[in-house]
């Protein structure tokens, strides 16, 4: 055999040359082409400082991810599923990784970092975003240090979880922050109410206070505009000692919404303090009816303001309040729904006189020794079940009932323009309460004796007494009054003192209104109800 140097030169080869190869202890041939395809991409890494794709093909998921992927060029291929990474063009720093089914192995570069990972919804439109940016849309408490365990002081992560938030607060982005169950113990939760921040409570969430103040503070501030678009959902149970403060202090909040629990709080606090919440939608369950209290506070509820004008005011409140001393207490309150039930507390629902326009809708007062004492200014009841009944104070003014049932109704000395409406009373021999005849009846409906109130009669004739002769409506509706015959020189009517009137013919008078009759032979005085 010739030496190699001594053969005739093949000049340019075309890829169809032959040469043999051993493979697997067995004799083959191969050609230039094949040899081609082999090498050119294992130089073109090689070039790189890469060790190549015939070096860093893996089937194991543990000896993939051990690899030092920083400018390497790897794939994984496992059952049928490859980690596939989307060049752009020929762009090797293009970054869009995928997980792909894929029978076909392939080479593909590996970026490092979750800002180089991209992963996309399999969904059309969808566009791939970064890692990273996809951990980051749920942000846990749990990333703050917290912990749910029941045995953890928690104030160093809700410190950190208020700088995180108030840092995005200035741009109406200061994101969602999800709390998962457990039980969290904290001395000083501190203040939360960060204008746009979202705390989401997934689940049993126990808030257990061991200090003696709040246990949760929703804090706009005792000046200023307040704190605006605020959400607490998931309606976490809040646990105070009996030497602590409030449940939970609400202040210079707006157009935000809260939904929280109460199982205790201090013995002489409320289990929701609320000072200028201003058009928000709440959702406050202060009750004894889920195992207890834990502590139990003197009120449920306390609506007031924050300086004069600033009162709490229009907002959708939702209680749920029971075994109180006083459920619901207004003080300070402008306008406003209120919707719900009280029940089991000595007195369910109090205003007073700086509460005004308070409307409560539907709402159920059960087992309550008293169900509401109004002194406000225009309550109104639109269809409520006051069991126990309730009184119109002193200083209540146009107090109205509308539909529903008030087993007792009491107007007390001072209280004016009470009005009752299609509303449905005396159960069990409890009955209207009104001295002097100052409430105003409309289609009121007596339960017991199973009869419109004072329903329309066909005809009633006065027994007219000693000349002047005076007839005062007592019945609380409005009467017509048919005086004729007789010899009449004056009636007078005491809502027209002065005022000269017909000696005969028709009067209309109002509840509480009197008709002073002189004559010097009796006449016939005809009185219709209705």
């Amino acid at each position: 055999m010739s030496k190699i140097s001594a053969l005739t030169d093949s000049g340019p080869l075309n890829g169809s040359e032959l040469f043999p190869i051993v493979k697997s202890g067995a004799s083959f041939k191969s050609n230039t082409n094949d040899l081609a395809t082999l090498l050119v991409p294992l130089l073109t890494y090689l070039a790189k400082g890469d060790t190549g794709p015939v070096f860093n093909t893996y089937t194991d998921i543990t000896e993939f991810a051990a690899q030092d992927v920083s400018n390497e060029v790897a794939t994984l291929v496992l059952g049928g599923i490859r980690i596939d990474y989307n060049r752009v063009a020929t762009d090797e720093s293009a970054n869009s990784l995928a997980i792909e089914s894929s029978s076909t192995p392939g080479t593909y570069w590996v970026p490092q970092g979750l800002d180089s990972i991209f992963t996309k919804l399999d969904a059309t439109g969808s566009v791939p975003r970064p890692a990273k940016a996809k951990f980051d849309d749920f942000v846990y408490f749990g990333d703050f240090g917290g912990s749910g365990d029941g045995s953890t002081i928690n104030d160093d992560a809700w410190t950190k979880l208020r700088e995180w938030a108030a840092e995005r607060s200035f741009d109406g982005n200061s994101g969602k922050i999800r709390i998962k169950p457990g039980r969290y113990m904290s001395s000083e939760i501190g203040n939360l109410a960060i204008s746009y921040l979202n705390l989401d409570f997934e689940g049993e969430v126990w808030l257990i206070n061991t200090g003696p103040g709040v246990t949760l503070e929703l804090d706009g501030g005792e000046v200023g505009a307040g704190v605006q678009k605020f959400r607490l959902t998931g309606n976490p149970k809040l646990y105070g000692l009996p030497g602590s403060s409030h449940g939970c202090y609400v202040r210079g909040l707006n157009n935000s919404f809260v939904d929280i629990g109460v199982r205790g709080a201090g013995a002489a606090a409320a289990g929701v303090y609320m000072e200028w919440v201003v058009d928000s939608t709440l959702h406050l369950d202060v009750t004894d009816l889920e195992g207890g209290f834990y502590s139990q506070p003197l009120k449920g509820i306390h609506l007031t303001q924050r300086a004069a004008e600033q009162e709490t005011s229009y907002n959708e409140v939702y209680v749920r309040v029971s075994g109180l001393q006083t459920g619901i207490y207004m003080d300070g309150a402008l306008g406003g729904n209120l919707r719900g039930t009280v029940q089991n507390c000595i007195l369910g629902l109090e205003t007073t006189v700086n509460a005004w326009e308070l409307k409560a809708w539907g709402m159920d007062f059960e087992s309550n020794l008293l169900d509401a004492l109004d002194n406000g200014r225009r309550t109104q009841f639109y269809g409520c079940d006051l069991q126990s009944g309730m009184q119109f104070g002193a200083t209540a003014n146009g107090g109205t009932l509308f539909g529903g049932r008030c087993n007792s109704i009491e107007r007390l000395a001072g209280a004016k323009n009470i009005r009752m409406i299609g509303t449905g009373y005396n159960l069990a021999g409890r009955t209207i309460i009104d001295p002097d005849s100052k409430i105003r009846y409309r289609d009121i409906y007596d339960i017991t004796a199973d009869k419109m109130h004072d329903a329309p009669r066909a005809r009633m004739e006065l027994p007219v007494g000693a000349s002047p002769y005076t007839y005062t409506n007592q019945s609380g509706n409005e009467e017509k009054v048919l005086i004729y015959g007789g010899a009449v020189s004056q009636v007078a009517l005491s809502r027209f003192a002065g005022d000269p009137m017909p000696v005969s013919g028709q009067y209309t008078l109002s509840p509480g209104d009197q008709m002073i009759v002189t004559y010097t032979e009796a006449p016939a005085i005809i009185v219709w109800r209705g």
